[in-house]
């Protein structure tokens, strides 16, 4: 997980000296979000987790797993341009941080008023445990709105949501509910992501779109190789043990989809998984071996 930190991702309390510009009531997120239809705007944050989660899980697995996501605001990755569109849009202003402000990642913030109270769109320029390229091509269109409010806005994909949530534990040390609960979360919504896709190559014809099959196909083997990359990383051991996120228990629920070509699901898949978790075992029962109770979870606070 390398990549710029972005200090934006801060606990909570960070904001405690600014309410009026917390917890957007939902009208105000969908205005701003139906504002950036058809930009170059890519929704990252918990907002773009939200949609994903309402779009993949069923409602009694979100209800399971904590309900639907809530975020205070709605985060965006791109540029100041964009926010000076924005601005215009909502009769607001643009303002340029300081590039010696060390706690600003924002290339610009965006305010306007609106029933009294004070809104902000911050226009991220980097993002933690990502590179600017990866945020810029890991995107994926996807319609919101409804009836003739209905407009098409880039999301930040699935993985590169939950390595932003992860990243948000690893490099920028949270440890609010929210954050905490974000991070169990996200590896649900890629797993369930993961077989979306491989579902719709089973629905497809081969002989009718061929082409759509093999790329479909690729796709996944990348998603699935990748979700087991991180899983395999030694750093995510901490997330493990304190947190139970196993993205290779996530890589084994998907490795018995009719759709994986069999050698890829027994080698590439249920082998490197399992094979995986062993050496994740054999390295926390080292560590506890040197410095004992280092596999014991450590205290957090209550995410659910």
């Amino acid at each position: 997980m390398s990549g710029t930190a972005d200090p934006a991702d801060q606990p909570d309390n960070a904001y405690e000296d600014e309410p009026d510009l917390l917890h957007l009531p939902e009208e105000l997120v969908q205005e701003v979000i139906l504002s950036v239809g058809d930009t170059e705007a890519i929704l990252i944050g918990g907002q773009a987790l939200g949609l994903w989660a309402d779009q993949l899980l069923d409602p009694e697995q979100l209800d399971e797993l904590g309900g639907p996501v809530t975020s205070k605001d709605v985060d965006f990755f791109g540029t100041v341009d964009l926010a000076r569109d924005l601005a215009r849009v909502f009769g607001g202003r643009v303002e340029i941080p300081d590039m010696d402000h060390v706690n600003t990642p924002e290339a610009a913030i965006v305010l306007y008023e609106r029933d009294g109270r004070t809104v902000q769109i911050d226009i991220l320029g980097c993002l933690a445990g990502l590179s600017n390229a990866e945020v810029q091509e890991g995107w994926v269109d996807l319609p919101y709105g409804s009836g003739e409010d209905e407009v098409v806005i880039r999301v930040m994909a699935p993985m590169e949501v939950l390595r932003s949530r992860i990243s948000n534990i690893v490099i920028l040390r949270r440890r609010d509910p929210n954050a905490i609960r974000q991070l169990r979360l996200s590896p649900h919504v890629v797993e369930a992501y993961i077989r979306q896709q491989l579902d719709r190559i089973l629905s497809v014809r081969p002989e009718d779109e061929p082409d759509l099959i093999k790329g479909l196909q690729r796709s996944t083997q990348d998603l699935i190789r990748e979700l087991i990359q991180h899983g395999r990383s030694q750093e995510l051991d901490r997330i493990y043990l304190d947190h139970g996120v196993d993205l290779l228990a996530h890589a084994l629920a998907l490795s018995d989809h009719p759709a994986w070509e069999p050698r890829f699901a027994e080698f590439q898949v249920r082998k490197a998984a399992s094979d995986g978790i062993t050496r994740r075992e054999k390295r926390i029962a080292e560590r506890e071996r040197k410095d004992p109770g280092f596999s014991s979870a450590r205290p957090r606070p209550e995410a659910d």
